[in-house]
């Protein structure tokens, strides 16, 4: 299995300028061992953002644009992520990009985690941002 350090390099968690946590998925992973964990460090970075902040609700942007038509997530990933976005910290979810299969696959994890309201999908970043600085 490759170290934390390398698997750090195929995603980038941080939270931008006007507060939004940015998720970046920058390579894929089809290994199932290291999809799964850099779903785990995903949650443990977002967990140390909101351990900072535990009063602020945060928007999310989830960036898939990188990953082109690709966008693979185990099972225990996807448990992982439905169980960050529910969190009661997440405010607003927007998405860009992704395949078919990966559109799929997000909107399924975010319908359970309770999020569908809550999330769109965008086609730039321009628009998702435009639509999570909107008041509810």
């Amino acid at each position: 299995m490759k170290s934390d350090q390398k698997l750090k390099e195929m995603f980038k968690v941080f939270v931008d300028e006007d507060g939004v946590i940015n998720l970046d998925f920058l390579i894929e992973e089809r290994g199932d061992e290291e999809n799964t964990r850099i779903a785990e460090i995903v949650k443990e970075e977002v967990l140390e953002i909101f351990k900072k902040n535990p009063k602020k609700k945060y928007n999310f942007l989830v960036d898939l644009l990188p990953l082109g038509q690709g966008g693979y997530f185990t099972s225990k990933a996807r448990k992982i992520y439905i169980e960050l976005g529910s969190h009661y910290q997440v405010k607003k979810v927007a998405v860009l990009g992704g395949s078919i299969y990966t559109k799929t696959a997000v909107i399924f994890i975010l319908s359970v985690s309770g999020r569908g309201g809550t999330t769109r999908w965008f086609k730039s970043k321009k628009e998702a941002m435009a639509w999570m600085k909107k008041k509810d």
